[in-house]
């Protein structure tokens, strides 16, 4: 999966940030309403996952897309 270079900054202030759980961060948005997180808990830690808010409600069926926040901006880096 690449990453757009046209990601935003993440805007709290939407009323879709209760679907997330304790157990990740949002550390960016991409202008459609979709996220990027950062787990927080064991099964999670420092894993990076994309939230596609078209096809589910909630962090916990969102795609892995990096093993560490390291790896994650080595993508951003490599495109």
């Amino acid at each position: 999966m690449g990453i757009d270079s046209k990601l935003c900054l993440v805007d709290v202030n939407e009323d879709r940030w209760w679907r997330k759980p304790w157990e990740a961060i949002a550390i960016m948005d991409d202008c459609f309403g979709n996220g990027f997180f950062l787990g927080l808990s064991e099964k999670y830690q420092g894993k990076v996952y994309f939230w596609d808010r078209e096809v589910t409600r909630t962090f916990y069926n969102a795609e892995l897309v990096a093993e560490s926040f390291e790896a994650f901006i080595e993508q951003m880096v490599e495109e």
